[in-house]
């Protein structure tokens, strides 16, 4: 062993790969690392670029020399254009050590031992082609630009031949043959720093146990109807309610069963009812709405769902705008009621995907928060202005708005609603609920379920706005 291999394996003592001075480098914080970084610039006088002295990057400590470089692999002078994949693998496991300290952080102590933060590197990407891989980098015309999703016409909505595409903050529409991908692999639906994903045992196991059952009126379980779809190159996960149960039911010796099966898939109804159909899985045409249904739903719990929305694919929405669809999980956040429904089961995976950061918390705690940042709030409600009425479906299931400013505004934008922009009618509130409160049912569970919905209404808006719009 040399002198310099063995100066690099000793613990605080490093060699400049240069000049081969070697000194000591004691472990400290970064607070402490740019203290002593600055006092050795004023004492010999260094070079500036020693303020960028991090636990990776090293200066030599040799008055001559004061090379800086890369304490993983020892490159002089220290990488200039790229990192070495020594130094950024340790930096990422660094990075995730400390994301997964600060998401666990807000989770309930009894429910920490089911949860751990998954590493994203680590997934399958269930996307298989760039275009329908959403903010991938794009090349139109020599110009750059990023992919935000399928254009998509009609109703239910179909693709077109088209893609939108942003370049210099404005969306165009562009031919695909036109279009080619910057780079050879493409982005993931949970790409987005913001989105979190979950691993539980607890759930993916009674997940597992769920899925093996057969669909209702069909000769095949949900994971063969699950596993085909996602082969047709049509990603695919179960999303909402069901998510959000599982979670409430960890620490239960109980098997839970879902009480419905709700899907968002990448691509349009159209695409999934012609895989369906091929395969002879029992299938209804798509609705005005892109809703499809796979099963009896009188026989049991059937699949339904609708694609993953993309660029201004909400109902309501402005005319004006070009529609698509795509498979980015954060931008279908304004088109969903609540943090705690915004939740992704990935059945590839076996994980949860939290677009939101919050919504396993907020699940857990039983919270409501508006999925998006409150300069979004507006159009949040105008895509689908009964988001505002499931507010009061979950209040009278033990939830809480997650601070005043949450609940005031929901409640002056439902009063608002009804009686200046009145995009709120009698018919949508006695239509919600029958079929969103009562579950089209006239039971003593119904009628007990009405009455709670109606006192915390009354509680709110008043009892007489709730006789004027909600009586029927």
């Amino acid at each position: 062993m040399s002198v310099h291999q063995y100066l690099c394996v000793s613990e605080g003592v490093y060699c400049c790969p240069m000049c081969q001075f070697p000194f000591i480098l004691e472990s400290i914080t970064e607070e402490e690392a740019t203290e002593q970084v600055r006092n050795l610039i004023r004492r010999f006088d260094a070079p500036l670029h020693m303020v960028d002295e991090t636990m990776f990057r090293i200066t030599c400590r040799n008055e001559s020399c004061y090379v800086d470089f890369c304490l993983k692999c020892f490159e002089s002078p220290y990488h200039n254009t790229t990192q070495c994949p020594l130094a950024k693998e340790a930096r990422a496991q660094i990075k995730s050590g400390e994301d997964r300290d600060k998401h666990m952080k807000g989770i309930p102590c009894h429910y920490k031992r089911y949860l751990d933060v998954a590493d994203k590197s680590e997934l399958t990407n269930v996307i298989e082609s760039w275009q329908h891989a959403p903010d991938t980098p794009v090349l139109y015309q020599r110009k750059k630009g990023v992919l935000k999703g399928w254009r998509v016409q009609g109703a239910p909505h179909k693709k077109t031949g088209e893609l939108l595409i942003e370049i210099d903050n404005k969306v165009s529409i562009v031919r695909v043959i036109d279009v080619t991908p910057c780079e050879y692999t493409h982005s993931a639906p949970w790409h987005h720093d913001t989105t979190v994903v979950w691993r539980c045992k607890n759930i993916s196991d009674q997940m597992d146990v769920f899925l093996e059952n057969l669909v209702p009126g069909l000769d095949a379980t949900y994971a063969f109807v699950f596993d085909v779809i996602a082969h047709s190159n049509i990603p695919i996960f179960i999303v909402g309610g069901t998510v959000r149960d599982m979670l409430q039911n960890l620490g239960c010796d109980v098997q839970y069963t879902p009480k419905d099966v709700d899907i968002g898939f990448g691509g349009d109804a159209h695409e999934l009812y012609t895989v369906c159909q091929t395969c002879d899985f029992l299938v209804s045409s798509p609705t005005s709405t892109s809703l499809i249904k796979i099963g009896k739903p009188e026989l049991g719990i059937h699949i339904e769902g609708k694609p993953i929305g993309g660029y201004n694919s909400d109902k309501f929405v402005d005319q004006r705008l070009f529609t698509s669809f795509s498979v980015d999980l954060s931008a279908e956040n304004i088109y969903r009621d609540f943090t705690a429904n915004a939740l992704w089961y990935d059945v590839k995976n076996k994980t949860i995907v939290d677009p939101t950061t919050t919504g396993v918390r907020d699940a857990l705690l039983r919270i409501l928060r508006i999925p998006v940042t409150f300069d979004l709030w507006d159009e949040w409600v105008r895509g689908n202005p009964t988001k505002l009425l499931r507010y009061w479906l979950f209040v009278t299931r033990g939830y809480e708005a997650a601070d005043e400013q949450t609940k005031a505004y929901i409640i002056n934008k439902t009063k608002d609603s009804l009686r200046v922009v009145r995009n709120l009618t009698r018919y949508h509130c006695t239509t919600f609920i029958k079929l969103g409160v009562m579950n089209n049912k006239t039971d003593s569970v119904a009628n007990e379920k009405l009455r709670s919905f109606r006192e915390a209404v009354e509680a709110d808006l008043g009892r007489d706005l709730y006789q004027q719009y909600f009586l029927f």
